[in-house]
């Protein structure tokens, strides 16, 4: 028993140390693999959620997700506007039905509100189990920087979601190489 208590402050230490050694990819990812259905479903926290914006699809100038990738026109892009203030950059995302995103994932921490049709987002619940979560017209969540991303779109309807990049639209896709050891560690 004494010596239990003796040992705790020392395995506390350790634990916090382990933790602070960390980088910051690897912190990402165990908010991801402990929040990820929080995260996805309602932005983590109770707050409201807000109204989904007004924009015109119409109007925007769409490009492929991937210009590196010229057979892949699975989804297109549109950049809505960049906040010069905050340099937060809105893009809008549309996908074709019943098609799947390539795996990405963001250097910064975004936003985003399904605008027309059904995403399905996959990923790791907090008890590590696999999840899906539907999102319909209406959803908003907030996704931290470096969580990889897996979407699709249900058949039927194309799919749109506006994004709010914290910084430069800039996806990183897993297949592409070189990647940091952490996010490919977390993708596998």
């Amino acid at each position: 028993m004494a010596l239990r208590r003796l040992l705790r402050p020392l395995m506390i230490a350790t634990a916090a140390s382990s933790l602070a050694a960390c980088t910051v990819v690897d912190r990402a990812v165990l908010a991801t693999e402990n929040g990820a259905s929080r995260i996805l479903a309602a932005g983590g926290t109770t707050a409201p959620v807000p109204p989904a914006p007004d924009v015109d699809l119409q109007s925007l100038v769409w490009q492929k997700l991937s210009p590196s990738r010229p057979d892949d026109d699975v989804a297109q892009i549109a950049i809505v506007g960049t906040d010069t203030k905050t340099g937060a950059t809105r893009v809008a995302l549309k996908v074709r039905p019943g098609e799947t995103l390539p795996v990405y994932w963001q250097e910064v921490p975004q936003t985003y509100t399904v605008l027309n049709g059904t995403f399905v987002a996959e990923g790791i619940d907090s008890t590590g189990q696999p999840a899906r979560i539907v999102q319909g017209p209406g959803t908003f969540a907030r996704i931290p920087a470096r969580m990889i991303q897996r979407l699709h779109t249900k058949p039927g309807a194309e799919a749109v979601m506006l994004l709010t990049v914290y910084g430069e639209w800039k996806p990183n896709f897993v297949d592409d190489e070189p990647r940091p050891a952490e996010v490919q560690r977390a993708a596998n």
